[in-house]
């Protein structure tokens, strides 16, 4: 319980940040050659989360995906953020720049 009590609050702020993106700001982001420390690391922990590469070149393939904005919004947190998922992600989340 501790530990989803300590989560919610991170996932709500996720989740507002998501409802901010629009596509523009996925353009921009994908026209990076080589993103910036932050936005790579970012990008490696949801190509994670969608079962993928966790690579910034996995990354702008989906990026250039114009279904992958909803499929952010959509994605079924019950089912697929299991403890082995937590886990890996965490190697990210746990970064205090990650904040």
């Amino acid at each position: 319980q501790k530990d989803l009590d300590e989560a919610l609050p991170a996932l709500a702020a996720a989740e507002e940040a998501l409802n901010a993106l629009n596509k523009k700001d996925l353009s921009e982001i994908k026209a990076y050659a080589k993103p910036p420390t932050l936005v790579e690391m970012v990008m490696e922990a949801v190509m994670l989360l969608r079962k993928k590469t966790p690579t910034w070149d996995e990354a702008k393939k989906d990026l250039g995906n114009p279904a992958f904005l909803n499929e952010l919004v959509t994605y079924d947190k019950d089912s697929n953020l299991n403890d082995a998922m937590i886990n890996k992600v965490a190697k990210y989340t746990q970064k205090p720049e990650f904040d």
